[in-house]
């Protein structure tokens, strides 16, 4: 129904019991029929828009249907186009599920028995610094950290590490990267004609077109896996003791785990 535009239509027919005889073999409990336009003698513009009571998601559109009649009303030609567009809307934009919700106690989160329902508390517990579980030794072993059941993160600093501990700042807010409306624009073109070339008999032609361009934004799918190759989320990221970019942190979080 995307593909026919609202100005296009003439009327809108409901057959509420079998029509095959008229309308198709396929009609066989009701059919919608939708009537367009075809008997059109001049131009017609047609705008819309529209707006939230937000003040954003704006959308507009533009339609042009012309037509044509010759021949003493024995023929005529009709044809029209309309352009749409519609804007995205992140998840972050709307305050009251800019956060996602989940169960809380003392400013982390928890499933314990005095736990609450809160905002921010369902937020990914992969952050995305990443989580450090342990090291990777010479034989291809991975050995997690022994000092700490959790795994680290980096500290506020960058540079430092704490463990993580599913606090409000450490677990990530996946709606910033959400779509709640995806981005279209939508580009429609139709024409018919029709001649009668006797009482019986009529000549007919229609073409129609369409083209959309939907944009959506999804949260980042996280890298990890503990061990080998994970098939929902693909291979762990290791960082060679040796890469110069590491963090001396990082370093020295490796040594005191593997020495």
């Amino acid at each position: 129904l995307n593909s026919i535009p609202a100005p296009f239509v003439e009327r809108i027919e409901i057959v509420n019991q079998g029509a095959g005889a008229s309308l198709g073999v396929e009609a066989v409990a009701g059919v919608v029929n939708i009537v367009l336009r075809d008997e059109i003698d001049g131009i017609a513009l047609t705008a819309d828009g529209g707006i939230s009571e937000r003040g954003d998601a704006a959308e507009y559109s533009f339609s042009v249907l012309a037509g044509k009649q010759f021949s003493d009303n024995r023929g005529h030609f009709t044809a029209g186009v309309t352009f749409a567009s519609e804007p995205s809307l992140l998840v972050q934009q709307r305050p009251r599920i800019s956060s996602p919700y989940g169960f809380g106690l003392d400013g982390r989160r928890s499933f314990g028995e005095d736990a609450v329902f809160a905002p921010g508390f369902g937020g990914s517990p992969s952050t995305p610094n990443g989580l450090l579980s342990g090291v990777v030794t010479n034989s291809g072993d991975v050995q997690l950290f022994s000092f700490s059941d959790a795994p680290q993160v980096f500290a506020p600093d960058g540079q430092s590490f704490e463990p993580f501990e599913a606090r409000l700042d450490q677990l990530y807010n996946w709606t910033t990267d959400f779509s709640a409306l995806p981005e279209i624009e939508r580009l429609i073109g139709y024409a018919s004609g029709e001649y009668e070339i006797s009482p019986d008999h009529n000549a007919y032609a229609e073409f129609h077109f369409a083209q959309s361009d939907v944009q959506s934004q999804v949260a980042s799918a996280p890298v990890f896996t503990s061990r080998g190759r994970s098939r929902s989320f693909g291979d762990a990221i290791f960082v060679p003791a040796d890469n110069p970019f590491a963090p001396q942190g990082l370093l020295a979080l490796a040594e005191l785990s593997a020495g």
